[in-house]
């Protein structure tokens, strides 16, 4: 790169997703795998601390997108950010419940 390279303290607008429909696709291709690192890293876990895990992920999602960063100024938009960004978290943790499942009866 040529010239003088500068930090600017700006915010930017991201748009992670066209749609709610782009949102699911693209977030239902990183499910599995990241329930598979979780067992995989972490071990089983019994159901009690799945439900913990799942809720408490869910939790600090949503006040990350929605508190936080002050998603609730942004209407309707940021509710629905807010939930679908929960919603990933519970499917996440759904996918590992369903992949230790299957472990347990191998």
């Amino acid at each position: 790169m040529k010239g003088e390279v500068k930090c600017i303290d700006v915010e930017v607008e991201h748009y992670p997703f066209s749609s709610i429909r782009d949102f699911l696709i693209r977030e239902a291709q990183y499910i599995y795998g990241e329930a598979e690192d979780i067992l995989r890293e972490k071990g089983i876990f019994d159901v009690r601390k799945i439900k913990r895990k799942a809720l408490k992920d869910m939790w600090k999602t949503f006040k990350k997108y929605f508190l936080k960063r002050k998603g609730y100024k942004d209407g309707v938009e940021g509710i629905i950010y807010g939930i679908l960004s929960t919603y990933y978290h519970f499917l996440k943790w759904s996918a590992y419940w369903e992949i230790t499942e299957k472990e347990d009866k191998k």
